[in-house]
């Protein structure tokens, strides 16, 4: 429950003591998850919601104001306010079952505008290897191995360009494909990558656990690897466009910070001004 300001200036004043207030900030949230499982989701709180269109061309405005999102939190997360990062992402096909995948990680940044899409104009660049730490993966695709996978298990390759198959065989990937070791990609207007994989050690295979591609035009998207790594691609680059699923769900959420704790001195008479309080003044806030 929320209660006025000055309601709990005068039940304080009343009985003269020192008052310690906590503040978390105050997020838009979507509908909860129901795929996720409890204790995990209740470590986050959502950044971005992002209901993929059927058609779009994310690099026609740039920035993140060419993205349609229709939960944007970032006001409200400050830099480096978190430690990790999350992303869900939904398809279902127009004859089928939902798929979904959730992978939790050490964030590749604390900027909370540098973890969305990856248009032109946003700067966004996750390229060359990007490797990220412990990641935390659930999902109910039989493509997708659940569990944790400590050390630097997951690649990200995120970008607004054009890219190829050549990236050197970084991470042992295979220069013939499109995979977790791609080249060529830059923060310039293109088809885009936004893509997570699975690489750790214990692993028969690296497993793609989602790609979202063709950023400016209309999308090629899928869960899972697309083909065997080594005998094709295996990151969606080419794969079915937005208009081949009735749901198509991006989410990218953020571990919060502890809430903010703000200490009146109980001093002053009554005198709520700003030298009462240790922190800073409820005002922003109640």
């Amino acid at each position: 429950m929320r209660y006025p300001r000055r309601s709990i200036h005068r039940f304080a004043a009343s009985m003269g003591v020192a008052i310690v207030v906590a503040f978390s900030p105050a997020m838009v949230r979507a509908t909860p998850l129901v795929d996720v499982s409890p204790a995990e989701l209740a470590q986050y709180t959502q950044l971005y919601q992002l209901p993929i269109p059927n058609t779009f061309n994310f690099n026609s405005t740039s920035g993140i104001a060419g993205v349609p999102y229709s939960v944007d939190n970032t006001a409200d997360i400050a830099v480096g306010s978190f430690t990790r990062v999350a992303y869900y992402f939904e398809l279902q096909p127009t004859s089928g079952s939902s798929t979904w995948v959730w992978v939790s990680m050490d964030t590749p940044n604390t900027n909370p505008a540098m973890l969305g899409v990856p248009n032109s104009g946003t700067g966004i660049l996750y390229n060359n290897g990007t490797t990220v730490n412990n990641l935390h993966v659930e999902s109910n695709s039989a493509l997708i191995t659940q569990g944790d996978f400590a050390g630097a298990a997951g690649v990200l390759e995120f970008w607004a360009s054009n890219y190829n198959q050549n990236g050197g065989g970084v991470l042992g990937s295979n220069n013939s494909y499109f995979d977790w070791g791609d080249g060529g990609g830059g923060t310039g207007g293109g088809h885009g990558s936004m893509q997570v994989f699975n690489i750790a050690s214990g692993l028969a295979t690296p497993q793609t656990l989602f790609g979202f591609n063709g950023l400016n035009q209309s999308g090629h998207m899928g869960i899972g690897n697309q083909s065997t790594p080594g005998t094709g691609d295996i990151d969606w680059t080419f794969g079915p466009a937005a208009n081949t699923f009735t749901i198509k769900n991006l989410e990218v959420w953020v571990n919060p910070p502890p809430p903010a704790t703000l200490t009146w001195d109980g001093l002053g008479n009554g005198n709520w001004t700003d030298s009462r309080w240790t922190g800073s003044p409820p005002r922003s806030r109640m």
